[in-house]
């Protein structure tokens, strides 16, 4: 039975990936074994993301087209697409699988984020009074804070109630320093990075900037200006 895909199919396949907002050149192709004994020995082909290594596979069965993807939108596992009567569905199917994978890659890794904020307390912190700040240093910290809010305001577009959430959050943070000692505020400023993380749905890569940035202009609370890396 003939499993491989036209070049116009490819082609259309390219354009999909493009119009998902990917790198095409991020996905690789490959043949992997059907699930039907109706194709035989015939290899079907199969769409990789490299740098998930979530797939797509174009696999067939009784002569019909029957895609199957991992992941589905729920679990890491193999959805089964069923028949379908048409390029077009296929195409279709396509695009709901990549949307799946955007938003596992645009999902920020709170896990890795949770230890990088501990790494800008976790060194001396338990060697820290809860003493106040002096004015010369809540003064610090309120230009650390501005800093702050110009790195978020200039790294991605967001949206105005974004760009309010954002303000609120560093306005309060910066506030806080007058009248909490710096054991408690530091717990707060790592409070806060996290919610606007999470508020906004900044993408990976901005989120461990805007850790690294904050440790940069705060570390010197803790006594240690490079405790991130």
């Amino acid at each position: 039975m003939h499993t491989a895909l036209l070049r116009s199919q490819r082609n259309h396949v390219f354009a999909v990936i493009k119009e998902a907002g990917f790198d095409p050149l991020d996905f690789d192709w490959s043949k992997t074994s059907t699930r039907w004994h109706d194709n035989g020995d015939s290899p079907v082909e199969e769409l990789i993301h490299s740098p998930t290594g979530f797939h797509f596979v174009f696999d067939r069965f009784e002569g019909r087209a029957n895609p199957r993807f991992t992941p589905r939108e729920d679990r890491a596992a193999e959805l089964d697409c069923g028949q379908v009567d048409s390029w077009e569905e296929v195409r279709h199917q396509l695009r709901r699988w990549l949307e799946i994978v955007k938003n596992e890659v645009e999902q920020p890794d709170l896990w890795v984020l949770a230890k990088e904020d501990k790494k800008l307390v976790a060194a001396r912190i338990d060697d820290i009074e809860n003493a106040p700040f002096s004015l010369n240093e809540q003064e610090r910290i309120r230009l650390a804070v501005g800093e702050i809010h110009a790195f978020l305001k200039s790294s991605a577009e967001h949206s105005q109630s974004d760009l309010q959430f954002i303000q609120a959050r560093l306005e309060h943070l910066a506030d806080s320093s007058s009248r909490l000692g710096r054991k408690d505020w530091i717990t707060l400023a790592m409070g806060t990075l996290t919610n606007i993380v999470v508020g906004v749905a900044l993408a990976p890569e901005a989120a461990r900037e805007l850790v690294r940035t904050a440790g940069a202009l705060l570390g010197w609370v803790v006594g240690n200006a490079q405790l991130l890396p």
